[in-house]
């Protein structure tokens, strides 16, 4: 796990240029900093459920929030957010986003 690419990845404005409530990109970008921190409070215990649960809740916390504001761009965007995060987090597979999302 690579804590200090997740900590960065946690200081980066995400999704700025999207066209949605400020409301709804408040609550994605605290889903995304909550996975993050999640992430790396277990950093000590690096195990691959551990991490897949983490990221699991984040989406689901994602499908939760959308109203149906996720459309293309949002849905590629928050892809390509969790393929970097997971990655870091030591998950190679990116497939696993799929599984979980509704939007």
């Amino acid at each position: 796990m690579d804590i200090e690419a997740l900590q960065a990845e946690r200081e980066r404005r995400l999704f700025e240029d999207w066209p949605v409530p400020a409301q709804k990109l408040l609550e994605v970008r605290a889903t995304f900093r909550e996975m993050i921190d999640a992430l790396i409070a277990n950093a000590s215990l690096p195990d691959e459920n551990l991490i897949m649960t983490i990221l699991q809740q984040g989406v689901q916390r994602l499908n939760e929030i959308d109203d149906g504001f996720i459309g293309t761009i949002e849905r590629e965007d928050l892809c390509d957010a969790l393929y970097r995060i997971s990655e870091k987090a030591g998950i190679e597979d990116q497939e696993w986003v799929d599984e979980f999302r509704d939007w």
